[in-house]
């Protein structure tokens, strides 16, 4: 049970965080006053000590799910999650009792 009343917004995105994704940074910072944001990761926790935030679920794929999602591209049905990583998160989505989630968007630059 939540001593906090705030509603939870979830923020998922590939990794926390790159460098240049300080607009994401802030944006999990701008909405503390109102909600209680987490954040969901399948890869890799980077640059804590520069975006430090407590509230962070991540979950590596093993090499089962590396293989589902070689399969996964192979056959042309990429899966960003493997069934484990999807399980992980939907578990946590459903004992938090989330109110709204947020999927950052970060467009590679073309030279």
């Amino acid at each position: 049970m939540r001593i906090n009343k705030k509603p939870v917004v979830a923020v998922y995105t590939q990794r926390y965080l790159n460098p240049t994704m300080t607009f994401v940074y802030r944006q999990i910072k701008s909405v503390m006053d109102e909600f209680e944001p987490i954040v969901l990761t399948p890869n890799e926790i980077r640059n804590l000590s520069v975006f430090p935030f407590e509230k962070i679920y991540s979950k590596k794929k093993n090499i089962f799910g590396i293989l589902y999602r070689l399969y996964k591209k192979a056959s042309g049905r990429f899966a960003v999650l493997s069934n484990s990583q999807n399980n992980y998160f939907k578990q946590i989505i459903k004992t938090i009792r989330l109110e709204l989630f947020m999927r950052t968007l970060v467009l590679p630059v073309l030279k």
